[in-house]
């Protein structure tokens, strides 16, 4: 029992820990990246061909709402007088989620920067495209 009380609440964390690789590829050079995008903290990491770590936080729009409708009906007839009631709500999810993020060099000195942006699948959660675009004119495709 006690063990099973210590495995749930790792389990449960280690969910919560999920990490995504990203692939950046340059159309000009054919220069290929990888980096990765961890869920819990809200961080990307990418690592540059020199070795170069950028770390930056990442922030995102689902495109999901939610709905609620109220409605009521009087009827009049023959002396008497029927009322009906009736509510509704509905919660849709759908279309792409947008993801931002602004990442910065951790090897001292450097002022190298990178601005990334994405669409996501908000229904399957199984990945997504994008851009990456450094400070010194270096363009990716991004996949994940």
């Amino acid at each position: 029992m006690k063990r099973l009380l210590f495995i749930l609440p790792c389990l449960l964390l280690w969910g919560c820990m999920t990490k995504r690789p990203l692939e950046f590829t340059n159309f000009n050079t054919g220069e290929t990246l990888h980096g990765m995008a961890y869920r819990s903290d809200r961080k990307i990491e990418v690592t540059m061909p020199d070795d170069e770590l950028l770390v930056g936080k990442w922030s995102s729009i689902r495109n999901d709402s939610v709905s609620i409708g109220f409605g009521s009906a009087t009827a009049t007839g023959a002396g008497t007088t029927a009322t009906a009631f009736g509510n509704n709500m509905g919660y849709t999810t759908g279309g792409p989620g947008y993801a931002y993020a602004i990442l910065r060099s951790t090897k001292p000195g450097s002022k190298l920067m990178m601005e990334f942006s994405a669409q996501f699948d908000t229904i399957h959660g199984n990945g997504g495209f994008g851009t990456a675009r450094t400070n010194d004119g270096r363009e990716w495709k991004v996949t994940f």
